[in-house]
């Protein structure tokens, strides 16, 4: 079980997206050259504070109508007793649409376990108004997860900024936590912490209607994250995100620590037209209950 809650938390805290708060920009050297821009200073210095960076983002990310994704995923899963106990490498390359919102992924993922030796995986998932399939490409099977599950995926869509709005009040409490500056062509917003304030807001901005989840939520402590987010200033759209995170968790007297570390890049906006479902998904999909482990 406790493995098990550690994959729900890993698949699910790489779409969190914090946002700044009221600092004003410093400039970052880039090759010892800045480019002069309309709402610079004649000093380098941004005449815009974090805040107004951010609202600028949100009223670009509200015209974003689809986009693509990459994000390469470093993840390592230890115990005080038997130190690592599995690494994984998760690599995918993602297609998304906002209304009605769908999906197309592609994931490479290498597992590496002290015990059985190194395995991997390559699959593609689909989620469109049809359901939200999955296909294994080694053993080219087909299988589509149950309704439940399906909903949950809808409700966590990925798009930058636009399912932020509600948050961006909440996020105004870490405001002297946040660090702004700026490069030639994009402004940085990093936040780094520990403290309760932050491990609540990230145990806060997860659902809570996953069973599994929701035991490690109980017993989750955030020991360690940093944001850096990067916005390009032509579009104020956002280019790259890394985070870093260290997250402990305890069930029934074991302990496990997660480091996970990721690396997103964002791409195509506005560029995709349509997620298609290949015809051979809906043929006798085998049922994907992530309740029932011997499913798929």
């Amino acid at each position: 079980m406790l493995k098990k809650s550690v994959s729900y938390l890993g698949s699910i805290f790489f779409i969190l997206f914090l946002t700044a708060c009221n600092e004003e920009a410093s400039p970052v050297s880039k090759n010892g050259n800045e480019v002069a821009k309309a709402e610079e200073t004649k000093n380098g210095e941004s005449e815009l504070t974090a805040k107004e960076v951010y609202k600028k983002m949100v009223e670009a990310s509200s015209e974003v109508k689809s986009l693509g994704l990459k994000l390469d995923i470093d993840q390592e899963i230890s115990t005080e007793a038997d130190g690592i106990i599995l690494t994984t490498e998760t690599r995918t390359d993602s297609k998304m649409i906002q209304e009605p919102f769908s999906l197309y992924q592609q994931i490479e993922i290498y597992y590496k376990n002290p015990a059985t030796g190194e395995q991997e995986g390559k699959i593609d998932q689909y989620l469109t108004d049809e359901g939200f399939f999955m296909h294994d490409i080694e053993g080219d099977q087909w299988g589509r997860y149950n309704a439940d599950y399906t909903e949950v995926a809808k409700g966590l869509n990925l798009q930058p900024g636009t399912n932020q709005l509600d948050s961006l009040k909440d996020l105004e409490s870490f405001a002297d936590d946040f660090t702004f500056e700026q490069e030639a062509d994009q402004y940085v917003l990093t936040l780094a912490g520990n403290d309760e304030k932050l491990n609540e807001y990230v145990k806060g901005s997860l659902p809570a209607n996953i069973p599994e989840l929701e035991t490690a939520l109980k017993s989750m402590t955030l020991q360690e994250v940093e944001y850096e987010i990067f916005i390009d200033k032509n579009t104020f759209l956002p280019s790259v995100m890394n985070v870093d995170m260290n997250i402990g968790i305890s069930e029934n007297g074991n302990s496990l620590v997660l480091e996970q570390s990721i690396e997103s890049s964002y791409y195509d906006y506005n560029k995709i037209d349509k997620i298609v479902l290949p015809k051979e998904a809906l043929d006798n999909p085998n049922e994907i209950n992530l309740n029932d482990t011997t499913s798929m």
